[in-house]
């Protein structure tokens, strides 16, 4: 079997998401290419021939020639660390000279909650609904998009999330303001889902149940792939909420993660308790959901300047 194959192979088997698998194969192949290059030689050599200095090497070119993230050293490195020793079954033995950097933890931006609004209300239909679901519900972008009709129960106002960052599944609330919206298109998606079933495709994708209309996608393509109907593309969110960023005037650095880091700040200033946000939020440890404690703005707020307690007075006084 071909090392793409097999690791198609291993991922599909242990359930890894699409995205680690692709990001997994990119700095797999970076890698051969790079050892390969160096090698100056016509015949490709496998990975099995390589030894833990080409290893080396290739991180330390990625942090000092192409000057890559921490993030993305790391990630480079879980990546040839899982082709070793899941795929080729072969032991490097220790990796002297590696060193795992080291990520920037900056705090996350946050925004006020009628910036949130603004740029809410300058996006238009089902990705105004996302957003809303984002800021309202605490959802990922890709929680959202996969969401399918099953996982509404706009009786009972809640959203169940399944498969997601930690494997779990968690129930939040279904925001009031999104319920007629989400009414009018489930209606919209049995007519579309019948019109699919007439025509003889397949229903949605990544599912045994395709044929079921309650496994159908929440936010279905316009078009088909390959028979089946996959829900709506990250990047076409991600496009109208950067436009919609610039309509409302917002000068910070938003992305669609911006609204839940802006969901479980405003909680937390009404006095949600923390490990209820966890558990909206599906947070696998409690110090992961602190860091919302020290963007609150209501809690600096709270704090009073040094400056203005004894320094005021005779500051206005030179003036």
């Amino acid at each position: 079997m071909k090392l793409n194959d097999q690791i198609h192979q291993y991922c599909r088997l242990r359930h890894y998401s699409r995205k680690t698998e692709k990001s997994y194969k990119y700095w797999i192949w970076n890698y051969i290419a790079y050892c390969n290059q160096n090698e100056q030689k016509k015949k490709w050599k496998h990975p099995l021939e390589f030894t833990n200095r080409h290893v080396v090497e290739y991180l330390t070119h990625l942090a000092i020639d192409r000057k890559v993230s921490a993030s993305s050293q790391n990630q480079a490195l879980n990546a040839l660390v899982f082709l070793y020793k899941k795929i080729l079954k072969f032991d490097l033995g220790r990796l002297k000279g590696i060193v795992w950097a080291k990520r920037y933890k900056g705090a996350p931006t946050v925004l006020t909650h009628e910036d949130a609004l603004a740029i809410i209300f300058k996006l238009s239909g089902k990705y105004r609904v996302m957003a809303q679901m984002m800021y309202g519900s605490g959802l990922r972008l890709n929680e959202v998009l996969g969401l399918r009709v099953k996982d509404i129960d706009i009786k009972a106002g809640t959203i169940t999330i399944h498969k997601t960052k930690n494997r779990k599944s968690r129930v939040v609330m279904l925001p009031e303001t999104v319920k007629p919206y989400l009414q009018r298109q489930l209606l919209r998606l049995r007519i579309l889902y019948d019109d699919d079933m007439e025509a003889g495709f397949s229903g949605a994708t990544n599912c045994r149940n395709a044929y079921s209309f309650a496994w159908q996608y929440l936010w279905p393509q316009k078009n088909y792939i390959k028979n089946m109907r996959h829900h709506v593309h990250e990047s076409m969110v991600q496009k109208a909420m950067r436009a919609s960023v610039r309509q409302a005037g917002i000068t910070k650095s938003v992305g669609c993660h911006t609204l839940r880091h802006s969901f479980a700040t405003r909680l937390l200033e009404d006095g949600v308790d923390i490990r209820t946000i966890q558990e909206l939020l599906g947070h696998a440890r409690l110090s992961t959901t602190m860091i919302y404690t020290h963007v609150s703005a209501e809690r600096i707020r709270a704090v009073k300047s040094p400056v203005d307690i004894t320094g005021l007075k005779l500051i206005k006084e030179a003036v």
